[in-house]
Parts: C-alpha cells; sequence; structure tokens
C-alpha cells in the first residue's frame, strides 16, 4: 500500500526524531520499515542481526513471515 506521508530516516533511528510541521512525530503510533537487498546469485550464507525492539513487529523476508513478537496494531 502506498502510504500518504512518506519520511525517510537512517536505520536505527527512532521516528520521534522526524518532524512535521516543526513538531517532533508523538512516540505512540506505527509504522512500516522496507528494506531491499540486492545481492549476487553466488553468495555466502547470510544473517540477519536484530537489535532489542521494545515493541511489537512483523519481519518478512521474500514476503514470508519469518517472525513476529507481540501484537501488532491494525
Amino acid at each position: 500500500v502506498d502510504p500518504k506521508e512518506k519520511f525517510l530516516v537512517q536505520a536505527g533511528t527512532h521516528w520521534t526524531s522526524l518532524k512535521k510541521e516543526g513538531k517532533p512525530l508523538p512516540s505512540f503510533g506505527y509504522a512500516t520499515y522496507r528494506l531491499n537487498v540486492l545481492l549476487p546469485d553466488n553468495r555466502e550464507t547470510l544473517a540477519l542481526s536484530i537489535p532489542v525492539l521494545h515493541t511489537a513487529y512483523r519481519l518478512y523476508v521474500d514476503g514470508e513471515l519469518v517472525y513476529e513478537n507481540g501484537i501488532v496494531s491494525e
């Protein structure tokens, strides 16, 4: 789904560091983070390391749900 608003944020940065109309975004809400990684066909086995996330989330790889934590809001 194409969101109405888009913000670019450096990975690992909380969205409250972003400002809308000069004010920081609220600490409660939801967001979607997308990362596209383009790799060569011949590569070694890869791993994804995610620091502790104090939030509910779903992690998809190639469109497949591989892990979830908590209950994600609708």
